[in-house]
């Protein structure tokens, strides 16, 4: 994961998961990291820059794959902020209204590093003051599924009861929920990145 600013007013918000674990996972993420940075100053859709990533982990020859969820955040002057969200296979980013109303931005697309021309869309949202967007990790939801419990109906159920809370609060929250529902040390890495706009 990681939170970038890639000119004035606007900011990059990324997220995901890499197949695998040991040094050879570790390279793809290092790989994946410095591509979305380096491709970002100059690539404005998020749909653009998971295609150069998805081009490079092909350039690999490896048999290894990720996903990502992919933000890109502008602050405009007359003090509206806009989202425009990509994924390559990872969960969508969840989009708590200030009014209490809970989302997904239909972001889904497809894994990268596997298809030369993985299908990826762009989705805009207007953000209002209130506004929360939570990203995740399959790390968070697959404590739920094996208790047969429906996971993004867990969180979502989650994210709507602490609708109160400031960004920190709300990551609380849903990282001790995901804890109780996990026996033992978690089986898969567990991030979470939430944004709240601060009320006007």
């Amino acid at each position: 994961y990681d939170v970038f600013e890639t000119g004035e007013g606007e900011w990059v918000m990324v997220i995901g998961d890499v197949c695998g674990k040991g040094p050879e996972a570790a390279a793809l993420t290092g790989l994946v990291r410095h591509t979305v940075r380096a491709v970002s100053v100059r690539e404005r859709r998020p749909s653009a820059v998971l295609n150069l990533v998805n081009r490079q982990i092909k350039l690999e020859d490896t048999d290894r794959f990720c996903t990502i969820a992919f933000a890109r955040l502008h602050h405009n002057g007359d003090g509206r902020i806009s989202l425009t969200v990509a994924s390559g296979g990872h969960p969508p980013p969840l989009l708590l209204r200030a009014r209490r109303s809970v989302e997904a931005t239909d972001s889904r697309g497809q894994l990268l590093g596997v298809l030369d021309r993985p299908e990826l869309i762009d989705r805009p949202v207007e953000l209002e003051g209130g506004d929360v967007v939570l990203f995740y990790t399959d790390g968070v939801t697959e404590p739920f599924d094996r208790a047969g419990v429906p996971a993004e109906a867990r969180i979502v159920s989650v994210l709507w009861a602490c609708a109160d809370e400031d960004a920190t609060g709300i990551a609380t929250r849903i990282e001790r929920e995901v804890l109780e529902f996990t026996e033992g040390p978690p089986r898969d890495d567990v991030a979470i990145m939430v944004l709240r706009v601060t009320p006007s």
